[in-house]
């Protein structure tokens, strides 16, 4: 990522609000007397990041040029993002111009700009207005580009925009709950006092939690999507029993939301979804009745996720 300006002296990390694997560094800007083209790339660590956005939100400068050959010269992968796209459609609108036009004009004069990298492509992007534009198309090619297990981390921390970008959600997380049984099984549930000891409780508390805030359902997400949208109508989200729990963090109550799931399939459906040879040790029934608590727990969260995107008419 490149500063757009030079204040910045060093690299500078921001982690994810609700992912700690994922971090975006702000990086200073090239070409300045603190940051020659020739010191550049061993000043601000190039090895370090998985891929590059080199963001503008007016005129493409020589230096974002410098920047990217600098980038191609270490074979690592970036991406031009045009900004602030929506505030260029609505200072056109009032000379008359269609926002088709304005999106035609600002992305011909960037591939102009740009036409010794036509292998990289450009996104026009609104912060305001995510499901606008390019950002779906930026997320797809990044997802292409980054080795899965990246690509996991980085659908976990995008907002949710759209129906399509829940689902991938969901199915990453799916994919997780196998791996997270297993080691409850193996390593043994932990005793939450006045609690079952048939599940992993506050392994089921982090797994959900990290869940709840992907999919969105988190009280913050819900305040800004409600304002973009306009559509103030997300309240009822925690009336869920299960996300009650979650946000106020109550292993008791999360317990009791978990029994109830037992009881409603059974030991015997729990012990289904998993091989067992011999006898059916503790490690087995703590992996199957974790399995199942993921499972049901997952599925919960990303009915009442969809729900919201729905209401969103952000269902495409």
């Amino acid at each position: 990522m490149r500063s757009e300006v030079f204040k910045i002296m060093t690299p500078t990390m921001y982690p994810h609000p609700t992912m700690p694997n994922v971090n975006i560094w702000d990086l200073p800007g090239i070409g300045s007397e603190h940051f020659r083209v020739e010191e550049y790339t061993e000043k601000v660590h190039f090895n370090t990041y998985d891929f590059f956005l080199i963001l503008t939100s007016e005129r493409l400068t020589q230096n974002d040029i410098m920047l990217a050959k600098e980038i191609e010269k270490n074979n690592k992968n970036f991406y031009f993002i045009r900004t602030k796209i929506d505030q260029d459609v609505e200072a056109e609108k009032r000379k008359g111009k269609t926002e088709e036009q304005t999106v035609t004009f600002i992305r011909h004069a960037l591939k102009t700009k740009l036409k010794d990298f036509d292998s990289n492509p450009i996104f026009l992007v609104s912060s305001w207005n995510i499901e606008k534009f390019d950002f779906s198309m930026l997320m797809d090619v990044l997802q292409q580009d980054l080795p899965e297990n990246k690509t996991n981390a980085l659908i976990q921390s995008l907002p949710v925009y759209s129906m399509k970008i829940l689902d991938k959600k969901y199915n990453t997380f799916k994919k997780e709950i196998w791996a997270q049984a297993l080691v409850s099984g193996v390593i043994g549930a932990i005793p939450v006092p006045g609690v079952s000891s048939a599940f992993d409780v506050p392994m089921i508390l982090a797994f959900l939690t990290k869940c709840y805030f992907s999919f969105g359902l988190n009280e913050n997400s819900l305040k800004k999507l409600s304002e973009r949208v306009n559509k103030p109508m997300f309240a009822k989200v925690h009336e869920s029993k299960l996300i009650k729990a979650i946000y106020t963090r109550s292993m008791a109550c999360l317990a009791v939301e978990l029994s109830s799931y037992l009881a409603l399939e059974g030991l015997e459906a729990a012990l289904k979804t998993i091989p067992i040879l011999g006898s059916v040790t503790g490690a087995v029934m703590s992996t199957a009745t974790t399995l199942l608590a993921l499972k049901k727990g997952l599925d919960e969260l990303y009915r009442a996720a969809k729900e919201v995107v729905e209401m969103a008419g952000l269902d495409y």
